[in-house]
Protein backbone atom coordinates (compact mmCIF):
# COMPACT_ATOMS: atom_id res chain seq x y z
CA UNK A 1 0.00 0.00 0.00
CA UNK A 2 2.79 2.44 0.89
CA UNK A 3 4.64 1.67 -2.35
CA UNK A 4 1.47 2.28 -4.35
CA UNK A 5 1.02 5.67 -2.67
CA UNK A 6 4.63 6.56 -3.47
CA UNK A 7 4.07 5.59 -7.12
CA UNK A 8 0.92 7.66 -7.20
CA UNK A 9 2.61 10.75 -5.71
CA UNK A 10 5.57 10.35 -8.07
CA UNK A 11 3.22 10.13 -11.04
CA UNK A 12 1.28 13.18 -9.87
CA UNK A 13 4.56 15.11 -9.65
CA UNK A 14 5.51 13.89 -13.13
CA UNK A 15 2.15 15.03 -14.45
CA UNK A 16 2.38 18.49 -12.91
CA UNK A 17 5.96 18.95 -14.10
CA UNK A 18 5.39 17.91 -17.73
CA UNK A 19 1.71 18.51 -18.55
CA UNK A 20 2.38 21.79 -20.38
CA UNK A 21 5.36 20.29 -22.20
CA UNK A 22 3.26 17.35 -23.34
CA UNK A 23 0.40 19.66 -24.39
CA UNK A 24 2.77 21.80 -26.47
CA UNK A 25 4.20 18.75 -28.19
CA UNK A 26 0.70 17.40 -28.82
CA UNK A 27 -0.27 20.75 -30.32
CA UNK A 28 2.69 20.58 -32.72
CA UNK A 29 1.31 17.25 -33.95
CA UNK A 30 -2.42 18.08 -33.88
CA UNK A 31 -2.61 21.84 -34.60
CA UNK A 32 -5.87 21.83 -32.67
CA UNK A 33 -6.13 22.76 -28.97
CA UNK A 34 -8.97 20.34 -28.23
CA UNK A 35 -7.24 17.44 -29.99
CA UNK A 36 -4.06 18.31 -28.08
CA UNK A 37 -5.96 18.19 -24.76
CA UNK A 38 -7.36 14.77 -25.65
CA UNK A 39 -3.93 13.50 -26.68
CA UNK A 40 -2.48 14.76 -23.39
CA UNK A 41 -5.07 12.76 -21.45
CA UNK A 42 -4.36 9.69 -23.52
CA UNK A 43 -0.59 10.14 -23.14
CA UNK A 44 -0.72 10.34 -19.35
CA UNK A 45 -3.16 7.46 -19.14
CA UNK A 46 -0.75 5.32 -21.19
CA UNK A 47 2.14 6.49 -19.01
CA UNK A 48 0.16 5.64 -15.85
CA UNK A 49 -0.49 2.14 -17.16
CA UNK A 50 3.14 1.68 -18.30
CA UNK A 51 4.93 3.14 -15.29
CA UNK A 52 5.86 -0.29 -13.93
CA UNK A 53 7.61 -1.09 -17.22
CA UNK A 54 9.56 2.19 -17.35
CA UNK A 55 13.28 1.54 -17.64
CA UNK A 56 15.48 4.45 -16.69
CA UNK A 57 17.55 4.36 -19.87
CA UNK A 58 16.53 7.92 -20.69
CA UNK A 59 14.95 10.83 -18.91
CA UNK A 60 11.33 10.79 -17.74
CA UNK A 61 10.73 13.71 -20.12
CA UNK A 62 12.00 11.69 -23.10
CA UNK A 63 9.89 8.70 -21.99
CA UNK A 64 6.73 10.84 -21.78
CA UNK A 65 7.40 12.61 -25.08
CA UNK A 66 7.97 9.27 -26.79
CA UNK A 67 4.60 8.06 -25.49
CA UNK A 68 3.13 11.41 -26.55
CA UNK A 69 4.53 11.18 -30.07
CA UNK A 70 3.29 7.63 -30.52
CA UNK A 71 -0.12 8.63 -29.18
CA UNK A 72 -0.37 11.53 -31.62
CA UNK A 73 0.70 9.35 -34.54
CA UNK A 74 -1.84 6.68 -33.54
CA UNK A 75 -4.56 9.33 -33.28
CA UNK A 76 -3.68 10.71 -36.72
CA UNK A 77 -3.78 7.23 -38.24
CA UNK A 78 -7.19 6.53 -36.81
CA UNK A 79 -8.72 9.99 -37.09
CA UNK A 80 -12.05 8.52 -38.14
CA UNK A 81 -12.53 6.60 -34.91
CA UNK A 82 -14.71 8.00 -32.20
CA UNK A 83 -12.98 9.59 -29.24
CA UNK A 84 -13.65 7.98 -25.89
CA UNK A 85 -13.63 9.67 -22.52
CA UNK A 86 -10.71 8.73 -20.31
CA UNK A 87 -11.49 7.70 -16.76
CA UNK A 88 -8.71 8.59 -14.32
CA UNK A 89 -8.26 6.69 -11.07
CA UNK A 90 -10.49 8.58 -8.63
CA UNK A 91 -7.76 9.15 -6.06
CA UNK A 92 -5.18 10.51 -8.53
CA UNK A 93 -4.74 14.27 -8.02
CA UNK A 94 -4.00 15.82 -11.39
CA UNK A 95 -6.17 18.90 -11.05
CA UNK A 96 -4.42 22.01 -12.23
CA UNK A 97 -4.78 24.68 -9.53
CA UNK A 98 -3.32 27.40 -11.75
CA UNK A 99 -6.13 26.99 -14.29
CA UNK A 100 -8.56 28.71 -11.94
CA UNK A 101 -6.21 31.58 -11.11
CA UNK A 102 -4.42 32.22 -14.43
CA UNK A 103 -6.84 31.61 -17.32
CA UNK A 104 -5.89 34.79 -19.19
CA UNK A 105 -2.20 33.90 -19.20
CA UNK A 106 -2.89 30.36 -20.38
CA UNK A 107 -5.14 31.59 -23.18
CA UNK A 108 -2.51 34.14 -24.26
CA UNK A 109 0.17 31.46 -24.39
CA UNK A 110 -2.02 29.13 -26.39
CA UNK A 111 -2.97 31.90 -28.84
CA UNK A 112 0.72 32.74 -29.31
CA UNK A 113 1.45 29.07 -29.98
CA UNK A 114 -1.36 28.99 -32.55
CA UNK A 115 -0.03 32.12 -34.32
CA UNK A 116 3.46 30.66 -34.41
CA UNK A 117 1.98 27.42 -35.74
CA UNK A 118 0.65 29.32 -38.73
CA UNK A 119 4.10 30.72 -39.39
CA UNK A 120 5.88 27.35 -39.33
CA UNK A 121 3.20 25.44 -41.22
CA UNK A 122 5.38 25.22 -44.36
CA UNK A 123 8.30 23.53 -42.59
CA UNK A 124 8.46 19.75 -43.14
CA UNK A 125 7.18 17.93 -40.07
CA UNK A 126 10.41 16.00 -39.37
CA UNK A 127 12.41 19.23 -39.29
CA UNK A 128 9.83 21.12 -37.26
CA UNK A 129 9.52 18.30 -34.75
CA UNK A 130 13.30 18.08 -34.28
CA UNK A 131 13.55 21.88 -33.88
CA UNK A 132 10.65 21.94 -31.43
CA UNK A 133 12.11 19.21 -29.24
CA UNK A 134 15.62 20.74 -29.27
CA UNK A 135 14.97 24.48 -29.13
CA UNK A 136 11.61 24.71 -27.41
CA UNK A 137 11.50 21.61 -25.21
CA UNK A 138 15.25 21.75 -24.51
CA UNK A 139 15.82 18.07 -25.23
CA UNK A 140 19.33 17.01 -26.16
CA UNK A 141 20.02 15.76 -29.68
CA UNK A 142 20.30 12.23 -28.27
CA UNK A 143 16.98 12.52 -26.42
CA UNK A 144 15.34 13.93 -29.53
CA UNK A 145 16.70 11.08 -31.64
CA UNK A 146 15.30 8.61 -29.11
CA UNK A 147 11.88 10.30 -29.07
CA UNK A 148 11.46 10.48 -32.84
CA UNK A 149 13.20 7.20 -33.59
CA UNK A 150 16.06 8.75 -35.59
CA UNK A 151 19.17 6.64 -36.07
CA UNK A 152 21.62 9.27 -34.84
CA UNK A 153 21.86 12.60 -33.06
CA UNK A 154 23.58 14.02 -36.15
CA UNK A 155 20.34 13.47 -38.09
CA UNK A 156 18.57 15.60 -35.52
CA UNK A 157 21.21 18.34 -35.70
CA UNK A 158 20.77 18.51 -39.49
CA UNK A 159 16.99 18.71 -39.21
CA UNK A 160 17.24 21.40 -36.56
CA UNK A 161 19.63 23.46 -38.68
CA UNK A 162 17.30 23.32 -41.71
CA UNK A 163 14.30 24.23 -39.56
CA UNK A 164 16.13 27.19 -37.99
CA UNK A 165 17.03 28.51 -41.44
CA UNK A 166 13.41 28.26 -42.60
CA UNK A 167 12.08 29.82 -39.41
CA UNK A 168 14.52 32.72 -39.72
CA UNK A 169 13.42 33.29 -43.34
CA UNK A 170 9.74 33.17 -42.30
CA UNK A 171 10.31 35.64 -39.46
CA UNK A 172 12.10 38.00 -41.83
CA UNK A 173 9.30 37.64 -44.37
CA UNK A 174 6.67 38.43 -41.74
CA UNK A 175 8.57 41.54 -40.74
CA UNK A 176 8.91 42.72 -44.35
CA UNK A 177 5.45 41.66 -45.46
CA UNK A 178 6.63 39.50 -48.37
CA UNK A 179 9.74 37.79 -49.67
CA UNK A 180 9.95 40.17 -52.62
CA UNK A 181 9.80 43.19 -50.32
CA UNK A 182 12.50 41.60 -48.06
CA UNK A 183 14.78 41.11 -51.08
CA UNK A 184 14.17 44.66 -52.25
CA UNK A 185 14.99 46.02 -48.79
CA UNK A 186 18.15 43.93 -48.53
CA UNK A 187 19.29 44.99 -52.06
CA UNK A 188 18.80 48.69 -51.27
Amino acid sequence: MLAAQRHQRAFEALYHRYKDTVWSYCYVHCSDPQAAEEAVQETFLKAWRAQERYEQTGTPKAWLLTICRNTCIDRQRSASRSITTVEWPSDLDIADPSWETEPVERIAVREAVAAFGDMVAEIPHEELEAWFLRDVMDCSSSETALIVGAAAASTIRSRVMRAREKIAANVLERQCGSRARCRAQSDA
